[in-house]
């Protein structure tokens, strides 16, 4: 009986420990583009997603500045803000990202994302 609670209590610790790495992103997104105008001192949202998984998450802007903002409780938190945003690990979560035109001048924008997806 001892022998078989050893066993039970072995195969436990080892399904546990396969489901911590379970969460890791092994999937990610195409690289994904999104252009547009902004006026000065305007901001749009460019994209929301949810990441079922922990993984990395990278966007840079051109000709914009971003906000990497995560969805905490039903309010959405700003984690970073700059021309670029680059995480090798972000858990997972609700994501989304804004553009702004921080300039004094109208700008044409791009701004490219990849992120974990499973």
């Amino acid at each position: 009986m001892r022998n078989i609670t050893l066993v039970a209590l072995g195969l436990v610790a080892a399904a546990s420990a396969c489901n911590a790495h379970a969460s890791n992103c092994r999937a990610y997104s195409a690289r994904l583009s999104y252009n547009g105008k902004l006026a000065i001192g305007e901001s749009k949202h460019v994209t929301q997603w949810h990441s079922p998984c922990d993984g990395a998450i990278n966007a840079s802007a051109a000709k914009g500045r971003l906000t990497l903002l995560v969805q905490d409780g039903g309010v959405w938190r700003e984690i970073k803000t700059g021309i670029s945003t680059i995480f090798p690990r972000l858990p997972s979560g609700t994501y989304r990202l804004i553009v702004s035109n921080p300039y004094g001048i109208p700008t044409d924008y791009k701004v490219s994302l990849k992120y974990g997806t499973g």
